[in-house]
Parts: C-alpha cells; structure tokens; sequence
C-alpha cells in the first residue's frame, strides 16, 4: 500500500485554499466594480407611457435624480414611487434593467370615467375617484351632475360599483343620499335612484334585473322593497 507524503497533502490543501480566496477575492472585485464605479452607471432611459404621462418628463427626471449611480444601488421600488409622487396621472409604474447602463420605466396612466364640471372646466376622474386633471372641452364621460361635495364623492363611489359603466349616461348627486344614475336601456333611458352608495352591488344587482319591467324609473334606495314604474 502506498501513501502520499504528508508534504503533498499540505501542498495541496494550500492550493486549494488560495484557489478558494482567488474567487472569493474575484467575486468582491466585481461587486465592487458593479456598485462602487460608473461602469454600471445608468447613462439612458427608455419610457414607455399613455397619453396622460409625457413620457420624456419622465425620462428627463428618472436621468436628473440617477444618472451615474450604479444600477445595482438605485432602488426599482424606491424610483417608481418618485415616479408615481411626481407624475400624479399615473396609476402604476414599473422599473427595469434593460442594459448596463439603461432602465425602462413602463407608467399605466389613470383611466378618466367620469367628469364633473366647474366654474374652471371639467373635473376628470378615475374609476378609484380620484381626482385626475381639469380639461376644458367636455369629455365623453360619465357626467356627474352635482352640489355638495359628499354628493360627489358618493357618485364617484357608486360609479365604480356600475356593471355596465358604458350604458351610463350621467349620475345626478345634489344630495348624497339621494344618488340618481341615467342609464340606457334598449334605446331610450332609464333612471335608478340608488339613495346612496350602501349596499350598492346589491342595489345594482336588483336594479338590472327590474329594467325589463320598468318603463322610466327604479328606485332601489331600499333593494329588498324596490319600486318599479
């Protein structure tokens, strides 16, 4: 039986250790050079947008705030909150590498439903109630017809909760218990005074169900004793 000389086992055993801190001291070297130098520094920006977002102001804040930081140090998370805080009009945004030295910022816009006018133009709104912009030509939305602001806060509640938003025509909320919606039905209209936003998918539930058997109006203020005519 042979054996292998104790000087061999220490020399191999020293082989391995400095191939072992080679890599390690390898490994640290790159992550250096990923985190700690421009050569992973972001240099450019694509976005890709909606209508409502400009794509190049974003573009133009996201290469302010980071340009030159090393892409692994700059937060996605961190920067698509800046980006929703600073461009109001937007819904959701989404932060990626898309190269060394490049992200893309992809931003979904806020989808306007609804529009209540003013004495300075038309209040825009989203399907969540909030409020969007002011534009001044009269959009094709839903129209809010309104007095008090809790009236047009409860609109903008049942609102979200229609079915079928596309048969809406407008909300009338001059009170904000007595919430009225105009919608179509087989070419012509229909009223459903919903009273206010409680319970209202059970409201709306029993309202479509009725417009058959109504000729104008339904009222479903109190869905389990609903008035039809």
């Amino acid at each position: 039986m042979t054996t292998i000389p104790v000087i061999g086992k220490k020399r191999g055993i020293h082989t391995a250790v400095k191939v072992g801190f080679g890599i390690v001291a390898g490994l640290v070297l790159i992550v250096c050079l990923m985190f700690f130098t421009p050569i992973m520094g972001l240099k450019d920006v694509s976005v890709e947008t909606g209508d409502l977002t400009p794509g190049d102001e974003v573009r133009a804040f996201v290469l302010e705030q980071e340009t030159g930081r090393p892409l692994p140090r700059i937060s996605m998370t961190g920067l698509s909150r800046d980006i929703r805080e600073k461009f109001t009009k937007s819904e959701y945004v989404s932060v990626r590498w898309s190269g060394i030295n490049t992200l893309h910022v992809t931003v979904t816009d806020k989808e306007p439903v609804a529009a209540f006018k003013t004495s300075n133009g038309w209040v825009r709104y989203s399907s969540h109630g909030e409020e969007i912009d002011v534009v001044q030509n009269d959009p094709d939305l839903v129209n809010i017809r309104g007095g008090s602001p809790g009236g047009i806060e409860q609109a903008l509640i049942v609102v979200q909760h229609v079915p079928d938003l596309s048969r809406v025509e407008s909300v009338e909320a001059q009170k904000e218990n007595d919430i009225t919606v105009v919608v179509t039905h087989e070419e012509s209209t229909r009223q459903i005074r919903v009273g206010d936003s409680s319970n209202i998918e059970k409201k709306f539930d029993v309202a479509f169900k009725l417009l058959e058997h109504s000729k104008e109006y339904v009222d479903v203020s109190t869905p389990d004793t609903p008035v039809a005519r």
